[in-house]
């Protein structure tokens, strides 16, 4: 029972870290006055103008696909005057990331205390590269891939 307890506390505790990641590294963050990227500025008035019942590509058009504009849209029910939504999905995704990350590491060390701190390099990874500099919802699609390197 008490190492139930202690796997509970340490899962919790890497669930806090990653929403702390997410918090300090996300442009879509509360912590952010707003989001300087324009990609995600687009996507969420996209996201916003489906949300409201125009069709893609009729009444307002943008190269990304379906998938980022329902990602969106969703992202408006939640707030459609900020990027709290946004930032709701990326951490989500984060912590798929983190899960998965957790997992792959579990395939390799017999101690699922040490797999599940080394799961929190999935997310270290996605938030500290380059091309999640000013945080972006399609790159954080990343739990695919980590879902995929898992199978």
């Amino acid at each position: 029972m008490t190492k139930k307890i202690g796997r509970i506390i340490l899962i919790v505790v890497m669930i806090m870290l990653v929403i702390g990641l997410s918090l300090v590294t996300m442009s879509a963050s509360p912590l952010y006055r707003t989001n300087q990227w324009v990609d995600t500025n687009a996507m969420f008035s996209m996201g916003r103008a489906l949300a409201s019942g125009m069709v893609p590509y009729r009444d307002i058009v943008e190269q990304r696909g379906p998938l980022m504009f329902g990602l969106f849209a969703i992202a408006s029910f939640i707030s459609k005057t900020s990027f709290i939504g946004v930032f709701v999905i990326e951490v989500v995704n984060a912590l798929v990331v983190y899960f998965f990350a957790s997992k792959i590491a579990a395939l390799y060390f017999d101690n699922k205390n040490v797999a599940s701190v080394l799961g929190l390099l999935g997310p270290g990874v996605m938030v500290g590269t380059h091309a999640f500099e000013l945080g972006a919802l399609r790159k954080s699609l990343l739990s695919q891939l980590s879902w995929a390197s898992f199978i």
